[in-house]
């Protein structure tokens, strides 16, 4: 019943916690990648090296320590090519280690996330590939990883992902979302359930075809995630033309408002010159007859959620779709839910 699950959203029985906007951590961190491996003081002599690497033999690099910084890194495979040279063992066998180190090595924080361990690979630096990187914490060295390991955790959690996105605008699906309005639920992070929709989608999809229909979704899923603040809000892509935004951004109805607008106009370019004309398209309804359908345009019903609301995932999935129900036949294609489950939309 929608009154009972506006009633939850009431209920002051949950407790507010100071970090209230705070998400649980993420499941990945580049902890998952550390290796235990010994270090070596930048005096250490390079004959040192070569039995430190030879007690070793699955040892691919050295960090360079000092007062438990992070000086640099030697890769074994080099540090091995240029002994192997005649009289490099005589001529640099005494001598400290940094002659083979190299002293910009990649260094990451024990805590660095998936997001940003993904950098790596597009940076221009590509030697993390053999040398492998640093990982300290709080500044202070804890051991290596490889990065093999790096590029083979970085495509996993991407298959992953991959396995739960929609395929055509690869936006998190059903699953993705689900957990994170858990983890604000969990979190009591006050947010903006909005229930994105597009009308007179399948009349358009009907007549145009679905290559065009695809560039009209595609259009809504680039329009509505310039609307977000990428490191608060989220997005998700719930299935065919409907979309979800969890919006934690304070200025969220100014964005939403734009990203309307915005749509609205740029989906009357997907249209035919005639038909733009004509202002929208002949179409057959769900019984069988002719009717005119204008443009497409977003319809959004939003779901305030406050802080101790108490509520759970399923009463806000519940509410959303109502109230992107009454989006669709409101003025404007806007509407927000009052959480008053005296509200004669959303009574049983």
């Amino acid at each position: 019943m929608f009154s009972v699950a506006l009633a939850s959203i009431r209920a002051d029985s949950i407790a507010v916690f100071p970090e209230a906007v705070r998400l649980a951590p993420r499941a990945f961190s580049a902890s998952r990648l550390l290796i235990s491996a010994p270090s070596v003081s930048p005096e250490t002599r390079n004959n040192d090296i070569l039995d430190i690497f030879t007690r070793h033999p699955r040892l691919h690099a050295l960090a360079v320590v000092k007062d438990g910084q992070p000086l640099g890194m030697i890769n074994r495979r080099n540090f091995a090519d240029a002994y192997s040279l005649p009289y490099h063992r005589e001529l640099y066998g005494k001598k400290s280690c940094m002659e083979f180190t190299n002293e910009s090595p990649v260094v990451v924080e024990k805590t660095a996330t998936m997001e940003q361990l993904e950098h790596l690979l597009t940076a221009q630096d590509q030697r993390y590939l053999a040398d492998g990187l640093v990982i300290v914490e709080q500044g202070q060295y804890v051991g290596l990883a490889t990065g093999e390991d790096l590029v083979r955790a970085v495509t996993e959690v991407r298959i992953e992902a991959a396995r739960y996105a929609n395929p055509l605008t690869f936006l998190p699906g059903n699953i993705p979302i689900d957990a994170h309005i858990k983890r604000l639920v969990e979190s009591d992070a006050p947010f903006h359930a909005c229930y994105c929709d597009l009308n007179s989608f399948k009349p358009f999809n009907d007549v145009y075809g679905y290559w065009q229909g695809d560039e009209m979704l595609k259009l809504a899923a680039a329009t509505l995630a310039e609307a977000c603040d990428h490191q608060k809000d989220f997005l998700g892509h719930v299935g065919g033309d409907d979309f979800l935004i969890l919006f934690q951004s304070d200025d969220w109805e100014s964005r939403i408002r734009a990203a309307m607008k915005k749509f609205d106009k740029n989906a009357v370019r997907l249209y035919k010159q005639a038909d733009i004309d004509a202002g929208g398209i002949q179409s057959e309804d769900r019984h069988g007859n002719l009717r005119f359908y204008g443009f497409v345009s977003i319809a959004v019903g939003v779901v305030p959620v406050r802080q101790g609301a108490g509520v759970d995932a399923d009463a806000i999935a519940t509410l959303a779709a109502a109230a992107k129900r009454e989006a669709k036949r409101s003025e404007g294609n806007f509407y927000v839910c009052s959480n008053d489950p005296l509200d004669s939309n959303f009574r049983t």
